[in-house]
Formats: C-alpha cells, sequence, structure tokens
C-alpha cells in the first residue's frame, strides 16, 4: 500500500518514552533511520531531569517535551483509573503473580518490599499518558500514524514507512518467542484507543485473571499456551511466559484491533550507567558487536532479525557509524 498519486506522505509523530538510555550511537541511528526518512516529529516522554537536558540530541530533536515523575509504585497511576473499590483491589492482586506484566506496581500499597519486579505496568502507564498528552495537547487528530518506542533501539536501516502501511491496522515489530514487541508500535490515527491499555487492565482485571488461570495455571489456550505446556515445572510457566507482552495481545483482542508485524531493522543496546529493571544487555555471543564500542546486546535475536532484514554489509556500516559517533561524543 502507498500514498495515493497527488497526496502528501502521512504524518507521524514518534513517541519516546521512560528513560533515554543506549548511548549515542543509538540516538544516531534514530535520527538518521527513523526521524529522518519519516519526516517525523519527536515528542519524548521522559524523567524531568532527562528533559531538562538541552545539550540531549534527542531533547534538542523534540517537538514536544513531557515530563513524567518517576514514583517507586507506578500504582500511583493507575489507581484513579479504578472506579470501584473492587476494581483497585482485583488489578493489584494479579501484581502478586510471580511474573514481569505488573512490573514496577506494589501488589500491597505503601510496602515497598511488594514491588513487582520487571517494568510491564510502567510501559503500560507510559503509553496511556502519552494517550493523555495528546488529547490534552489536541494532536490526536494532528498526525496520521503514531510510533510508539525506546531510545535505545540501534535501527541498521529503516523500518516499513506507513506510506506502505494499512491505516486500519497496528504494527509491532516481531515478538521474537513472545506475543508480540512492546517496543516498537505503530498506531494510526484511528485505532489511538489502543494506547488506553491501562485503563482495560484496570477495569477488566477479572478477564486477565481468568486467562491467567486458563493458560498458566493449565498450560492451556491463549498466546502462548504451546510454550507453557512446555515449560518443566508449575513455576516456570508462571513465572516466564504470562508476559506484558501476552497482556496487550489480549487487549487489542478484546478491542478487535488488527494486529501485523512489520521487519525488525534494530536491536536494543546498552551502553555502561544505563539503568534498567530487565535484560541490561551483555556481549554479543557471536561477537559482532566489538566490545570496545561498548555496546551491550539486550536481545540477540534481534540483532539476527535486523541482519537478515537489512541486509550484507548493514551491520558493519553502522559499527563504522558507531565509531565516528563514539569519537565525537568523547
Amino acid at each position: 500500500m502507498a500514498a495515493a498519486p497527488g497526496r502528501p506522505p502521512p504524518t507521524v509523530l514518534v513517541m519516546i518514552w521512560g528513560m533515554l538510555r543506549g548511548g549515542p550511537v543509538a540516538w544516531d541511528s534514530i535520527e538518521r533511520h527513523l526521524l529522518t526518512p519519516w519526516r517525523a516529529d519527536l515528542a519524548l516522554l521522559v524523567p524531568p531531569a532527562a528533559a531538562a537536558n538541552t545539550s540531549h540530541p534527542l531533547v534538542r530533536r523534540a517537538r514536544y517535551l513531557w515530563p513524567v515523575e518517576e514514583p517507586e509504585d507506578w500504582g500511583v497511576f493507575l489507581d484513579p483509573l479504578a472506579r470501584t473499590d473492587k476494581e483497585l483491589r482485583s488489578y493489584r492482586a494479579l501484581a502478586r503473580h510471580p511474573n514481569g506484566a505488573f512490573g514496577g506496581v506494589f501488589a500491597e500499597r505503601g510496602n515497598p518490599a511488594s514491588l513487582t519486579a520487571g517494568s510491564g505496568a510502567i510501559c503500560v502507564v507510559l503509553r496511556w499518558l502519552a494517550h493523555e498528552r495528546l488529547r490534552e495537547h489536541g494532536l490526536l487528530r494532528a498526525y496520521d500514524w503514531f510510533l510508539h518506542t525506546r531510545s535505545d533501539f540501534l535501527f541498521l536501516c529503516p523500518p516499513t514507512n506507513p506510506v506502505h502501511l494499512d491505516p486500519h491496522v497496528l504494527y509491532t515489530f516481531p515478538g521474537y518467542g513472545m506475543a508480540l514487541s512492546d517496543r516498537y508500535i505503530l498506531v494510526p490515527q484511528r485505532l489511538t484507543r489502543a494506547l488506553r491499555h491501562a485503563e482495560h487492565l484496570v477495569r477488566k482485571a477479572h478477564l486477565y485473571e481468568s486467562v491467567f488461570r486458563r493458560d498458566y495455571c493449565n498450560g492451556s489456550g491463549y498466546s502462548e499456551g504451546k510454550r507453557v505446556r512446555a515449560a518443566r515445572t508449575r513455576k516456570e510457566a508462571l513465572g516466564k511466559f504470562w508476559s506484558p507482552e501476552s497482556q496487550m495481545l489480549l487487549f487489542l483482542n478484546h478491542q478487535n484491533i488488527a494486529l501485523r508485524f512489520v521487519p525488525g531493522t534494530a536491536f536494543l543496546v546498552a551502553v555502561t550507567g544505563d539503568r534498567g529493571r530487565w535484560s541490561m544487555g551483555k556481549p554479543d555471543p557471536k561477537g559482532r558487536v566489538p566490545v570496545a564500542l561498548g555496546l551491550g546486546v539486550k536481545y540477540p535475536l534481534e540483532l539476527d532479525d535486523a541482519e537478515r532484514q537489512c541486509g550484507d554489509g548493514a551491520l558493519q556500516a553502522a559499527l563504522g557509524r558507531a565509531a565516528v559517533v563514539i569519537g565525537t561524543s568523547a
């Protein structure tokens, strides 16, 4: 699919949320392979200190800066969405399950010891906050597409341009063993309700609980059921397979939102000093990324796929560019 002859290309707002991680090499690739070829505007939903750092290349590039405080308990953003005490209790109860899907939430209000590992709930909250900022600033109809992604993606080549995509469908990168990738979510204007997952998660907690019990206590049914049945123990199934990605897929299905994958052209990286709640990045097990560059690879399968999609020489070109960028920023 392409833009009709004589019609302007679609307008795009790239929304980067969370901590500004990944280092200058990743940020340079976002400009070169995403913002520039798409002629996209940039919005940042980042901690106040990051938003105030006017020397940061993404902060300088951003058209919209929306600081977001980082609470110890991200449930403080979700609590007001509950319409009844029962809804409030129900969604917090889900955080007691040993998984990362509610990462960032205290299972018990006011009890830091009950903090759930991971960042699943944080991602849900940030997507919801993005929707609210778009609504508050009258931007929900100002752009044709909204890309929600992160600053620590190193792009080897441009991802599929929205001009070639169906504006009735939501797109993500492949899930690489998970239901989908919640690190790259391309949302058309008419489907911005997909960003309101937080409201659904709080108000329909019973739905998530029932699916959790069916799939992960019984090992059958939903998106990752086959992998659950292959788990060696019940604890492994509970702890590994009820993921933020599965929760998002359940929400999209419940909302009748069509989902398709676009080829993955980027992989997550980490540099010294990056903070995170999940994978912190390690040297590439295949030795493709020189240790001297100081780049850890978070998910090697992403790098494998980006190499396949971008073709011979793309990684070497990116690494050559990395050496220049690192030398310039040193």
